[in-house]
């Protein structure tokens, strides 16, 4: 059951979102974005200053996780605002994969909007928002690393040496162990938590992709590859439909590509809990619009959100 976990947490939210997602509603998911920030810069600020270092830093995902809500919901000033205070966070984590990710994200979300909206109006818009979160990313650097101890940059820079914080080496022994598996393992996998038998502790691939693999085998791998096959068909089906989501639908698969390739992703019950619960709000929208309104383009945000 770790594997369709997300699956069902999709299916609920889908579920309730095809009732409507209200003002109220929107309203109370952004109190809650804005506790779990407020908790998790605290923690943050509290390693960084007292060099407690048994804080979890991937507690910074939670938020990363929750910002397709952002893009879906705000535009101007109201993203800033939020996206500024994930990046605060994302920099006092020093969490790499989380950097990188938000960048592509929001890469892939701007040239979606342009791909949506109205191209030749869209150009200069976008260009000036790139630049904002350009300035922004940088200038909170700049403060945060003169005034604490911050070394993503570093770590970011390390990359070549450290190899991800070993990942090369995690994914090489991985990898290792799946060619020497036995027929039977190699396609059903060596059972829930299999992964441990590899490194002689409680971890992990550090890769959703690797971890399927040895721990359930060749074909339920297949599976969650086709699962990513199908959410990018239906990113490029909301692009088509000129739908106002598509843009924060495909950054949100970034992030989650991101996340199952150099993190621990799908098969635990925690960030991925958070993108689910998007993924089947923006699907019930987009269904409704589509069965409700006989009209060629959807860019107008007439659906239930």
């Amino acid at each position: 059951l770790m594997i369709p976990y997300f699956e069902f947490v999709t299916i609920v939210f889908y579920t309730y979102g095809l009732r409507g997602i209200t003002k109220k509603n929107k309203r109370l998911l952004f109190f809650y974005i804005y506790i779990i920030a407020a908790f998790t810069l605290y923690l943050m600020l509290r390693r960084s200053i007292y060099n407690v270092f048994d804080i979890y830093q991937s507690d910074a995902y939670f938020l990363l996780c929750l910002f397709p809500f952002v893009l879906l919901w705000k535009r101007g000033l109201a993203l800033y605002i939020p996206f500024g205070i994930l990046t605060i966070i994302l920099i006092f984590s020093g969490k790499r994969n989380g950097s990188i990710a938000i960048i592509f994200a929001l890469f892939i979300y701007f040239i979606v909007e342009y791909k949506v909206g109205n191209k030749a109006r869209q150009f200069s818009k976008i260009l000036k928002n790139l630049l904002l979160v350009s300035f922004i990313v940088v200038a909170v650097y700049l403060y945060l690393s003169s005034h604490y101890s911050i070394n993503l940059i570093e770590r970011l820079m390390s990359l070549p040496e450290d190899g991800g914080s070993s990942r090369d080496v995690i994914y090489s022994s991985v990898w290792f162990a799946i060619k020497n598996s036995t027929m039977f393992e190699w396609l059903f996998g060596h059972g829930t938590r299999g992964i441990i038998t590899v490194f002689g502790r409680n971890t992990g691939a550090h890769n959703d992709f690797l971890e399927i693999f040895y721990n359930f085998g060749f074909f339920s791998v297949v599976i969650f590859i086709v699962f990513y096959i199908v959410l990018i068909s239906t990113a490029f089906k909301m692009i088509k439909d000129k739908y106002y989501g598509a843009s924060a639908f495909a950054a949100s698969i970034v992030i989650s590509l991101f996340m199952s390739m150099f993190s621990n992703y799908v098969i635990t019950f925690t960030h991925i809990t958070s993108t689910a619960c998007f993924w089947g709000i923006v699907l019930a929208d987009w269904i409704s619009i589509k069965q409700n309104r006989d009209i060629p383009h959807l860019s107008k945000g007439s659906g239930i959100l």
